[in-house]
């Protein structure tokens, strides 16, 4: 039977943000665990100053971060908590 998982998937972009490389990471049954890790790449380039609900660009990134639903054999294939 099937099993629902998420995998993370990373596109890296050149400086003209155009995508040079797209890798499938995973996969997590638990869809917020995969999130988890997609803010935080996704994220990274943010800093906040003293006021947290201010947020500036500290550089350029050059990385797209998402999850991907898919079916997966159980069986043939492990799956992360």
């Amino acid at each position: 039977m099937k099993q629902l998982v998420f995998y993370l998937v990373v596109i890296l972009t050149d400086s003209k943000g155009y995508e040079e490389s797209r890798e499938k990471y995973g996969p997590w049954a638990n869809v917020n665990v995969c999130i988890k890790f997609s803010r935080t790449l996704s994220t990274q380039h943010l800093r906040g100053g003293s006021d947290m609900n201010k947020w500036n660009k500290a550089f350029k990134m050059p990385l797209t971060a998402f999850c991907e639903p898919a079916y997966v054999d159980p069986e043939t294939t492990e799956v992360y908590p």
